[in-house]
C-alpha cells in the first residue's frame, strides 16, 4: 500500500510539472531569418555617446538560419 501511494504521488507531480513546461509562442519575437544587421557605433553609456564607426557599412552580420535558444 505505502508503495502504491508513493508511486502515485510521484506520477502526480511529474504530470503537474510537465503542464508547467508547456511551450508557448510569443508573438512579439521577429524572425530574423534572411536579415542584415550593420553596427552603427560604440555606445559610451557614461558620456551617452555613439562614436560613429569609420569607413560605414564596415561591420555588419546576416541571419542565415533559426535556432531555440
Amino acid at each position: 500500500m505505502k508503495t502504491k501511494t508513493i508511486l502515485l504521488l510521484t506520477i502526480a507531480l511529474f504530470l503537474i510539472g510537465g503542464m508547467g513546461c508547456e511551450k508557448k509562442e510569443d508573438s512579439t519575437i521577429t524572425k530574423l531569418t534572411g536579415t542584415r544587421w550593420e553596427l552603427a557605433g560604440i555606445m559610451d553609456v557614461k558620456m551617452n555617446q555613439l562614436k560613429k564607426l569609420t569607413p560605414e557599412g564596415a561591420y555588419w552580420f546576416k541571419f542565415i538560419s533559426e535556432t531555440e535558444g
